[in-house]
C-alpha cells in the first residue's frame, strides 16, 4: 500500500507556554504547544474574524528547542502531518482530536 500524502503548514502564536514531558529513556520527550491561527472573512459585507486552536507535538531534539527558545505569544510556523489521537476518560468514553505531529518549526518573533 502506498503512502498518501499528509503534510500541513499553519501558522499562528502560542496560546500558553510549552508543555514538556521528557520520556525518563534518555531519549529525550515530547513538547505540547498550543497556537491559536487567526483569519479574516468577509460574510454579507461584515468583517468577521475566526480562530483555530490546534495542539502541535515535537519530539526528540525539537522538543527541547521548543522548550528551551519559546513561550506564550511567540509566532512560530508550524510543517508536520496531521495525527488522530484517541483517548478515553475517566468515565470509559472514547475522545478524539486532530493534533498536528511536527516535523520542522520555525520561530517568527
Amino acid at each position: 500500500m502506498a503512502n498518501k500524502l499528509n503534510k500541513s503548514f499553519l501558522m499562528g502564536n502560542l496560546v500558553k507556554d510549552p508543555d514538556y514531558r521528557d520520556f525518563g529513556n534518555g531519549k529525550g520527550g515530547v513538547c505540547t504547544l498550543r497556537i491559536a491561527n487567526s483569519r479574516e472573512f468577509s460574510n454579507n459585507g461584515q468583517i468577521q474574524e475566526e480562530t483555530l486552536f490546534m495542539d502541535v507535538n515535537a519530539f526528540g531534539k525539537l522538543a527541547t528547542t521548543c522548550r528551551q527558545f519559546l513561550s506564550k505569544g511567540s509566532e512560530v510556523l508550524i510543517e508536520g502531518r496531521l495525527h488522530l489521537a484517541t483517548w478515553q476518560n475517566k468515565e470509559g468514553k472514547q475522545n478524539q482530536k486532530v493534533e498536528i505531529i511536527a516535523e520542522n518549526i520555525q520561530f517568527m518573533s
